[in-house]
């Protein structure tokens, strides 16, 4: 009799909630600097790059800042601008449908959350992989520590 009341409540509980994935705190704005300054460019790239790799459309560029959007399953979607200047980037979510974002309560679908972390993971992929490691890190030595090298002369017997 207790499995069948504890059962039922677990099934209302999910009903209820409409049976969608643990909410989480909403966050409007996500700031992430960026490990070394990068070329303006070069973030560009990355963020579209990261976009794209990670499935959402760019829907409209003004220079620092991408808008774009990505829609899984016809039941989730949602709008964000990705601003960026040469030393971070941040997610801005403009709209949702479908993601239970309630401002009042400060919380979002899951869903929204593993999109976001994808996208920034995304473009910090593609940043490692385009900029430079600083000039130090490979410099030769400079030429007046170099001892240059005995010519090799020819043995005679």
């Amino acid at each position: 009799m207790l499995k069948n009341f504890a059962l039922s409540i677990a099934v209302f509980v999910c009903v209820a909630s409409g049976g969608a994935a643990a909410a989480m705190e909403l966050v409007k704005r996500i700031e992430t600097a960026l490990s070394t300054p990068a070329p303006i460019e070069a973030v560009e790239a990355a963020v579209d790059g990261g976009l794209i790799d990670k499935g959402w459309t760019i829907e409209s560029k003004e220079p620092g800042r991408t808008v774009a959007s990505i829609r899984v399953r016809e039941k989730h979607f949602a709008r964000i601008a990705v601003t960026y200047d040469t030393r971070a980037f941040a997610i801005n979510l403009i709209s949702t449908e479908g993601l239970d974002q309630n401002d009042r309560r400060g919380t979002i679908h899951g869903a929204y959350g593993r999109w976001t972390r994808n996208v920034i993971a995304g473009v910090n992929n593609r940043l490692r992989r385009t900029v430079a490691p600083p000039a130090s890190v490979y410099a030769p030595e400079p030429a007046a520590a170099l001892e240059p090298e005995p010519a090799l002369r020819p043995t005679t017997p």
